[in-house]
């Protein structure tokens, strides 16, 4: 089943009440119905951060929600019913967000060779209006800097249960190499779900879980090489 059958308008996107008390009520008002998952979708950049020795230290995420959410969430009513930003309720959405998202390590991946890499606590996190979209920001360490010259590493943000789907804005425009040392380079690798995931996926309702591992099925890979490699 292609991809395209899977994905529903993106008019309508809202984060996954997993994400905590602060969006769930928001979530529960304004989710459209619908019969297969996902049933939310987020948008997000990615800045590729290297040390001066080379090695990636940490990857800045930007998660970008739509315009409907933006209004609920993060403006607030002023004169003649106009709604306007509010900077209290976006300082305190970025710090929920935060302290809600460890638990599901931030919903991201990465990996060498097919093990994961330890990260460390979110940094500089932060939320703020790009035009009538809400965006919220945060640097997640890698514990130990990878050293990507020998042995590439690999990254994928996603929700497990893929009640969420999360995809980069732009393959290539959204990935973005900081103080990256020559010959260093990122690819997106788009994801081939089996037919048979694709299936269950599109027969799940909203009140039916997807399991931990559904969401990785659908998860867009990203590999970050230096140098020449096999």
């Amino acid at each position: 089943m292609a991809m395209a059958t899977i994905r529903r308008d993106r008019s309508g996107r809202f984060l996954r009440a997993a994400l905590g008390a602060l969006v769930a009520l928001s979530l529960l008002a304004l989710a459209r119905p619908g019969a297969a998952h996902p049933h939310s979708w987020i948008d997000i950049e990615v800045d590729i951060a290297f040390d001066p020795a080379g090695q990636v230290r940490a990857l800045k995420q930007s998660w970008i929600f739509d315009e409907a959410y933006t209004a609920y969430v993060a403006v607030k009513p002023g004169r003649g019913g106009a709604r306007q930003p509010d900077p209290k309720r976006l300082a305190e959405i970025a710090r929920e967000m935060m302290i809600n998202l460890r638990e599901f390590g931030y919903f991201t991946r990465i990996e060498r060779e097919g093990k994961p890499i330890e990260t460390g606590p979110v940094t500089e996190s932060a939320a703020v209006l790009r035009g009538a979209r809400l965006v919220v920001s945060f640097v997640l360490p890698i514990a130990a800097a990878a050293d990507v010259r020998a042995k590439p590493i690999s990254y994928a943000v996603f929700d497990p249960t893929y009640f969420v789907e999360i995809v980069h804005t732009d393959p290539v425009k959204s990935i973005r190499l900081i103080d990256a040392p020559a010959g260093c380079a990122a690819k997106l690798r788009p994801p081939q779900p089996d037919p048979e995931i694709a299936a269950r996926a599109q027969a799940l309702d909203r009140t039916q879980s997807g399991g931990s591992e559904l969401g990785g099925a659908f998860a867009e890979k990203v590999t970050i090489r230096c140098g020449a490699q096999p």
